[in-house]
């Protein structure tokens, strides 16, 4: 639905995922749900600009007993070397922030070959 909704990427830009089948409570769907649907639409504006072509892959699988990790990566132009992604000054990674928070997560961006986003939690 999010690339539906942004008509300049429609067609360049496909979404992969691999989940693993697992069973999360409310209090950790909800969150997820809103991370995931920031760090997408933050790829979907930012990574392929200029009517470049790319692909955003999303994985969510079991890492340890009752830990998880989410995974977001674009093959895009990367993230500017400017942003500062432990004090964001961008709305959409401060509201990220604000979620794993919430999980009790950890969030970890790296910056190779596009961006990279991995935040891990434990089930409660």
């Amino acid at each position: 639905h999010l690339v539906a909704s942004l008509s300049e990427v429609g067609g360049r830009v496909r979404i992969t995922n691999e989940i693993q089948n697992v069973n999360l409570g409310i209090d950790i769907a909800v969150p997820l749900g809103f991370i995931l649907t920031e760090l997408i639409s933050n790829c979907l504006k930012h990574a392929f600009p200029e009517e470049r072509c790319g692909e955003i892959s999303v994985s969510l699988q079991t890492v340890g007993d009752k830990e998880f990790e989410l995974r977001v990566h674009d093959d895009g132009v990367g993230m500017a070397a400017d942003i500062d992604t432990e004090h964001p000054s961008a709305m959409g990674l401060d509201l990220v922030r604000i979620f794993v928070s919430q999980l009790s997560g950890t969030m970890e961006i790296l910056r190779e070959k596009g961006t990279d986003v991995r935040i891990r939690f434990r089930e409660r």
